[in-house]
Protein backbone atom coordinates (compact mmCIF):
# COMPACT_ATOMS: atom_id res chain seq x y z
CA UNK A 1 0.00 0.00 0.00
CA UNK A 2 1.20 3.50 -0.71
CA UNK A 3 0.20 6.94 0.49
CA UNK A 4 1.38 10.35 -0.59
CA UNK A 5 1.37 12.80 2.27
CA UNK A 6 3.50 14.25 5.00
CA UNK A 7 3.94 12.45 8.26
CA UNK A 8 4.35 13.77 11.75
CA UNK A 9 5.98 12.63 14.97
CA UNK A 10 2.71 11.27 16.39
CA UNK A 11 3.22 7.82 14.88
CA UNK A 12 5.41 5.63 17.06
CA UNK A 13 6.38 2.00 16.80
CA UNK A 14 4.57 -0.36 19.09
CA UNK A 15 6.84 -1.56 21.92
CA UNK A 16 8.59 -4.91 21.47
CA UNK A 17 7.14 -7.82 23.44
CA UNK A 18 10.47 -9.61 23.89
CA UNK A 19 14.00 -10.06 22.54
CA UNK A 20 12.77 -12.28 19.69
CA UNK A 21 10.47 -9.53 18.41
CA UNK A 22 13.29 -7.00 18.71
CA UNK A 23 15.42 -9.30 16.54
CA UNK A 24 12.62 -9.60 13.93
CA UNK A 25 12.38 -5.82 13.72
CA UNK A 26 16.15 -5.58 13.32
CA UNK A 27 15.95 -8.11 10.45
CA UNK A 28 13.12 -6.15 8.82
CA UNK A 29 15.11 -2.90 8.99
CA UNK A 30 18.17 -4.68 7.60
CA UNK A 31 16.02 -5.94 4.71
CA UNK A 32 14.90 -2.36 3.97
CA UNK A 33 18.55 -1.25 3.86
CA UNK A 34 19.46 -4.17 1.61
CA UNK A 35 16.64 -3.52 -0.91
CA UNK A 36 17.35 0.23 -1.05
CA UNK A 37 21.04 -0.49 -1.65
CA UNK A 38 20.11 -3.03 -4.34
CA UNK A 39 17.83 -0.45 -5.99
CA UNK A 40 20.53 2.21 -5.90
CA UNK A 41 23.28 0.00 -7.34
CA UNK A 42 21.64 -2.59 -9.58
CA UNK A 43 18.26 -1.15 -10.57
CA UNK A 44 18.61 2.64 -10.83
CA UNK A 45 22.42 2.75 -10.82
CA UNK A 46 22.62 6.31 -9.53
CA UNK A 47 22.45 5.80 -5.75
CA UNK A 48 19.82 8.49 -5.35
CA UNK A 49 17.02 6.87 -3.32
CA UNK A 50 17.39 7.94 0.32
CA UNK A 51 16.91 5.41 3.11
CA UNK A 52 13.30 5.50 4.37
CA UNK A 53 12.44 5.63 8.05
CA UNK A 54 10.81 2.43 9.36
CA UNK A 55 8.09 2.27 12.00
CA UNK A 56 6.29 -0.76 13.37
CA UNK A 57 3.01 0.98 14.07
CA UNK A 58 0.61 -0.43 11.50
CA UNK A 59 -2.35 -2.47 12.74
CA UNK A 60 -5.21 -4.44 11.27
CA UNK A 61 -5.21 -6.10 7.87
CA UNK A 62 -2.61 -3.99 6.09
CA UNK A 63 0.83 -5.62 6.13
CA UNK A 64 2.85 -2.60 5.09
CA UNK A 65 2.52 0.95 3.84
CA UNK A 66 4.86 3.40 2.12
CA UNK A 67 4.22 7.03 2.96
CA UNK A 68 5.96 9.44 0.65
CA UNK A 69 7.29 12.81 1.63
CA UNK A 70 5.40 15.85 0.36
CA UNK A 71 6.37 16.84 -3.17
CA UNK A 72 8.06 20.08 -2.11
CA UNK A 73 10.43 18.27 0.30
CA UNK A 74 11.87 15.58 -1.94
CA UNK A 75 15.04 15.35 0.16
CA UNK A 76 12.93 14.18 3.11
CA UNK A 77 12.97 10.36 3.21
CA UNK A 78 9.86 8.26 2.87
CA UNK A 79 8.38 6.34 5.76
CA UNK A 80 7.70 2.60 5.72
CA UNK A 81 5.06 1.45 8.18
CA UNK A 82 5.08 -2.24 9.06
CA UNK A 83 2.40 -4.28 10.82
CA UNK A 84 4.19 -5.49 13.97
CA UNK A 85 1.63 -8.23 14.67
CA UNK A 86 1.91 -9.73 11.18
CA UNK A 87 5.71 -9.49 11.36
CA UNK A 88 5.60 -11.49 14.59
CA UNK A 89 3.25 -14.14 13.18
CA UNK A 90 4.61 -14.32 9.60
CA UNK A 91 8.25 -13.19 9.74
CA UNK A 92 9.39 -14.88 6.51
CA UNK A 93 6.50 -13.58 4.41
CA UNK A 94 6.80 -10.08 5.85
CA UNK A 95 10.56 -9.83 5.37
CA UNK A 96 10.72 -11.64 2.02
CA UNK A 97 7.57 -10.22 0.39
CA UNK A 98 6.10 -7.21 2.20
CA UNK A 99 9.37 -5.32 2.75
CA UNK A 100 10.47 -5.43 -0.92
CA UNK A 101 6.88 -4.61 -1.97
CA UNK A 102 6.92 -1.41 0.10
CA UNK A 103 10.50 -0.52 -0.84
CA UNK A 104 9.45 -0.87 -4.50
CA UNK A 105 6.81 1.82 -3.86
CA UNK A 106 9.51 4.13 -2.48
CA UNK A 107 11.84 3.47 -5.41
CA UNK A 108 9.03 3.89 -7.96
CA UNK A 109 7.96 7.24 -6.52
CA UNK A 110 11.57 8.43 -6.39
CA UNK A 111 12.35 7.39 -9.96
CA UNK A 112 9.10 8.34 -11.73
CA UNK A 113 7.45 10.92 -9.47
CA UNK A 114 3.95 10.98 -8.05
CA UNK A 115 1.98 10.60 -11.27
CA UNK A 116 2.44 6.85 -11.53
CA UNK A 117 -0.17 4.27 -10.49
CA UNK A 118 0.68 2.68 -7.11
CA UNK A 119 0.79 -0.83 -8.62
CA UNK A 120 1.35 0.21 -12.22
CA UNK A 121 3.93 -0.95 -14.73
CA UNK A 122 6.74 1.11 -13.15
CA UNK A 123 6.20 -0.51 -9.75
CA UNK A 124 5.93 -3.93 -11.41
CA UNK A 125 9.22 -3.36 -13.20
CA UNK A 126 10.94 -2.60 -9.88
CA UNK A 127 9.43 -5.72 -8.30
CA UNK A 128 10.67 -7.84 -11.21
CA UNK A 129 14.11 -6.23 -10.94
CA UNK A 130 14.03 -7.30 -7.27
CA UNK A 131 13.25 -10.85 -8.43
CA UNK A 132 9.79 -10.71 -6.84
CA UNK A 133 6.34 -11.44 -8.21
CA UNK A 134 4.48 -8.09 -8.49
CA UNK A 135 1.37 -9.00 -6.49
CA UNK A 136 -0.78 -6.29 -4.94
CA UNK A 137 -2.06 -8.03 -1.82
CA UNK A 138 -0.64 -10.42 0.72
CA UNK A 139 -2.22 -13.77 1.57
CA UNK A 140 -1.51 -13.84 5.31
CA UNK A 141 -4.38 -14.49 7.68
CA UNK A 142 -5.27 -11.29 9.49
CA UNK A 143 -8.03 -12.57 11.77
CA UNK A 144 -5.94 -12.31 14.92
CA UNK A 145 -4.37 -9.05 13.74
CA UNK A 146 -7.75 -7.50 14.42
CA UNK A 147 -8.02 -6.95 18.16
CA UNK A 148 -11.62 -6.29 18.99
CA UNK A 149 -12.66 -5.40 22.54
CA UNK A 150 -15.90 -6.83 23.91
CA UNK A 151 -17.69 -5.37 26.92
CA UNK A 152 -19.59 -7.47 29.51
CA UNK A 153 -23.35 -6.92 30.00
CA UNK A 154 -25.88 -8.75 32.17
CA UNK A 155 -29.63 -9.15 32.18
CA UNK A 156 -32.33 -10.59 34.50
CA UNK A 157 -31.37 -14.18 33.70
CA UNK A 158 -27.82 -13.45 34.95
CA UNK A 159 -26.22 -14.49 31.70
CA UNK A 160 -23.14 -12.49 30.68
CA UNK A 161 -23.42 -11.12 27.15
CA UNK A 162 -20.57 -9.33 25.40
CA UNK A 163 -21.08 -6.36 23.11
CA UNK A 164 -18.51 -5.06 20.65
CA UNK A 165 -17.12 -1.53 20.86
CA UNK A 166 -19.72 0.06 18.53
CA UNK A 167 -22.71 -1.51 20.29
CA UNK A 168 -21.16 -0.74 23.67
CA UNK A 169 -20.98 2.98 22.80
CA UNK A 170 -24.58 2.91 21.57
CA UNK A 171 -25.73 1.13 24.73
CA UNK A 172 -24.07 3.75 26.90
CA UNK A 173 -25.93 6.50 25.03
CA UNK A 174 -29.24 4.63 24.92
CA UNK A 175 -29.32 2.20 27.88
CA UNK A 176 -32.54 0.46 26.82
CA UNK A 177 -31.38 -0.20 23.27
CA UNK A 178 -30.23 -3.83 23.65
CA UNK A 179 -32.23 -6.67 25.23
CA UNK A 180 -31.51 -10.27 26.15
CA UNK A 181 -32.82 -12.76 23.59
CA UNK A 182 -34.00 -15.09 26.40
CA UNK A 183 -35.64 -12.92 29.07
CA UNK A 184 -36.12 -9.82 26.90
CA UNK A 185 -34.83 -7.57 29.71
CA UNK A 186 -32.51 -4.64 29.03
CA UNK A 187 -28.83 -5.52 28.97
CA UNK A 188 -26.91 -3.56 31.62
CA UNK A 189 -23.20 -2.85 31.49
CA UNK A 190 -21.43 -4.55 34.40
CA UNK A 191 -18.62 -1.99 34.47
CA UNK A 192 -16.10 -4.77 33.97
CA UNK A 193 -12.99 -4.53 31.85
CA UNK A 194 -13.20 -5.17 28.14
CA UNK A 195 -12.09 -8.55 26.87
CA UNK A 196 -9.81 -8.35 23.82
CA UNK A 197 -10.24 -11.11 21.27
CA UNK A 198 -7.28 -12.46 19.33
CA UNK A 199 -9.35 -14.58 17.00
Amino acid sequence: MTQARGYGSRMKSQPCRNAAEYELRRRAKAAVVSWIEHANTAVLRDGAVPMPAVRFDLQGRTAGMAIHAPRHTREMPALLRVNADLLWRYPDEMIDETIPHEVAHVVTRWAWGQRVAPHGREWKSIMRAFGKEPTRCHSMSTTSARRTPRYPYRCACEKTVYLGAVRHRRALKEPRRYRCTRCHETLLYTGGEAVVDHA
